[in-house]
């Protein structure tokens, strides 16, 4: 098998497209092949969200109480305190939102980009009780394909694919 090699010039040209902050090439691929790779890449942070919750659900207790004693040592007694704190000192910075770096992951591999300080709070919604609230199965690939990745894939491909399955049309 022969060794295939990226120039300088190709290096140049990929690191000058993951620079732009506003990306407007697309995945170049048919629908079939981008909605296994989307749909690969949720089922990923789908399990990385799961065992994030079966450990916070497992050592809850503890945090709670880490928690607590934190804020006594800081001297955090209300909900004014903590947003006192917060302004003097910074948020705590220790937590990742798992579905906004999801939907920032696709939305950058479907060429936008996600406006993650501009947010639709009730879509958002939407997609924990899909991504958060349903196990892996059938209904989850279905359920995220029909809200998330088959829309985002025709929005930024101009299409207008919509599922069919088991004769019923959504």
């Amino acid at each position: 098998m022969n060794a295939q090699y990226l120039s300088d010039v190709k290096i140049n040209e990929i690191i000058a497209l993951s620079d732009q902050r506003y990306y407007d090439g697309t995945i170049k691929m048919d629908v079939e092949q981008a909605l296994i790779i989307m749909l690969s890449i949720t089922h990923f942070f789908k399990f990385a969200m799961d065992y994030q919750s079966e450990w916070y659900t497992k050592y809850e207790g503890r945090m709670n109480r880490e928690v607590e004693q934190f804020k006594a040592e800081q001297g955090i007694l209300n909900g004014k305190d903590e947003m006192l704190w917060i302004i003097k000192n910074g948020a705590l910075k220790y937590h990742i939102c798992i579905q906004a770096l999801l939907l920032q992951t696709l939305f950058a591999l479907n060429g936008t980009y996600y406006r993650i300080n501009d947010r639709d709070y009730e879509w958002e919604e939407e997609f924990d009780k899909i991504f958060v609230g349903m196990p892996f199965s059938r209904d989850f690939d279905l359920a995220m394909i029909k809200f998330l990745l088959l829309p985002l894939y025709n929005s930024t491909h101009d299409t207008r694919y919509e599922l069919n399955y088991g004769g019923i049309e959504s």
